[in-house]
C-alpha cells in the first residue's frame, strides 16, 4: 500500500473517532438531549429534618404541618403554616434548591418576624413531599401551595405575599404571572437559568437557546412584564451564588411599582448581618401592599433603591 494512501487513511481514521468523541461529548452534555442530569444538578432535595421538631416553634409561633394534593393529584405535598395571630398577610414561602422546609427556618424566623402568617412548603422530592422534582412540576406545586391557602386560610389573593428564594425565586415568578397576590418579593434571583449557567459554566454557551432548557425558569419574563402586584428584588453585594448584577438588571428593567434592597457584607440567601433590619424593611414593603394610600407606607414607597450599609 502506497505510504501516502495509508498516512492519509490513518489520519482521517484519527480525525473521524476524536470529531465523534467530541460529538458525543456535546450530544451528551446537550441540555435539550439530557434533561434528567440537568435536574441532578439543579435539585439538591434532602429528606431528613435536622430532628423532627426542628423549625417547628419560631418566635413563638408553633406551626401546623399540613397536607395537601398536588395540583395533578399525583403526590401529598407537606408544608408549615405558621398562623400569627392578627396577621393581616400571608407569606407563601418558596425555598431554593437545597435543603427543605426545616432546613430554611432560619429564614422562616425573619418573615415570621416581620409580623405576617407564613407558609413554607416542600415542593415534590423535598423533605416529607412525596415524588421526585421536575421543572414542570415544581411549578404546579407552588400552585398548589397557593390554592391550599385560599381554600383553607381566611386570607384572600390580595393578602398573599409571593417569596421566593434563588432557585425559589424563579418559581415564585412564574406562579405570580398566573395568580392574583398582593406582593412579590424576589431574593436572590438571576435572571434566567440560562444566563447564570453560561456565566457558571461558559461551555454551555456553544449551545443555542433552542436547546437550553427550562424557559419556565427565569424571572426577566415576569418582571418585564404587565404584573399589578408591587414587586421587591432582593440581593446581597457578596453573593457568590446569584451575583448582584441579576438582581440590580432585574430591577431596572422590571415594570410597574418596584423595590430594590440590597443587603451589604451579606452572602446568599443569608440576612443576619442585621436580622432586625431586615424585618423591619420586609414589613414595610407588606404595609406598603396593603395600603398603598398610607401615608407612612407611601413615604416609604418613596425611596425605591434601599441601601443597607453594615458595619
Amino acid at each position: 500500500m502506497n505510504k501516502k494512501v495509508f498516512f492519509r487513511g490513518f489520519v482521517t481514521g484519527i480525525a473521524t473517532c476524536i470529531a465523534t468523541i467530541i460529538l458525543s461529548i456535546l450530544l451528551c452534555f446537550c441540555p435539550a438531549l439530557n434533561p434528567g442530569l440537568y435536574e441532578k444538578i439543579l435539585f439538591l432535595p434532602m429528606k431528613k429534618y435536622p430532628d423532627p421538631d426542628y423549625g417547628l416553634c419560631i418566635s413563638g409561633i408553633k406551626a401546623k404541618d399540613v397536607t395537601f394534593d398536588s395540583l395533578d393529584k399525583k403526590v401529598k405535598l407537606t408544608a408549615r403554616l405558621y398562623y400569627v395571630p392578627q396577621a393581616k398577610q400571608i407569606i407563601l414561602y418558596t425555598h431554593g434548591q437545597g435543603g427543605n422546609i426545616a432546613h430554611t427556618a432560619y429564614k422562616i424566623k425573619f418573615l415570621v418576624d416581620s409580623g405576617a402568617s407564613v407558609l413554607a412548603y416542600d415542593f415534590r422530592g423535598y423533605g416529607k413531599s412525596l415524588g421526585e422534582p421536575h421543572i414542570a412540576q415544581v411549578h404546579e406545586d407552588a400552585r398548589a401551595a397557593y390554592d391550599y391557602i385560599l381554600a383553607n386560610t381566611r386570607y384572600k389573593d390580595r393578602d398573599v405575599i409571593l417569596y421566593g428564594e434563588s432557585l425559589g425565586a424563579a418559581i415564585t415568578s412564574d406562579l405570580a404571572s398566573k395568580v392574583k397576590s398582593g406582593g412579590v418579593v424576589l431574593e436572590s434571583p438571576f435572571t434566567s437559568l440560562a444566563k447564570i449557567a453560561r456565566e457558571k459554566f461558559p461551555v454551555l454557551q456553544i449551545y443555542p437557546d433552542s436547546l437550553n432548557l427550562y424557559p419556565t425558569l427565569t424571572n426577566e419574563s415576569f418582571v418585564t412584564g404587565a404584573h399589578s402586584a408591587p414587586l421587591l428584588i432582593v440581593g446581597a453585594d457578596k453573593d457568590i451564588c446569584t451575583p448582584l448584577h441579576h438582581a440590580q438588571y432585574l430591577y431596572k428593567q422590571a415594570t410597574g411599582t418596584k423595590f430594590f434592597l440590597t443587603c451589604k457584607n451579606t452572602n446568599h440567601a443569608v440576612f443576619d448581618v442585621d436580622p432586625k433590619f431586615y424585618c423591619t424593611k420586609l414589613a414595610g414593603f407588606m404595609s406598603y401592599c396593603q395600603n398603598r394610600d398610607n401615608s407612612q407606607a407611601l413615604a416609604w414607597a418613596q425611596s425605591p433603591a434601599i441601601v443597607y450599609s453594615a458595619p
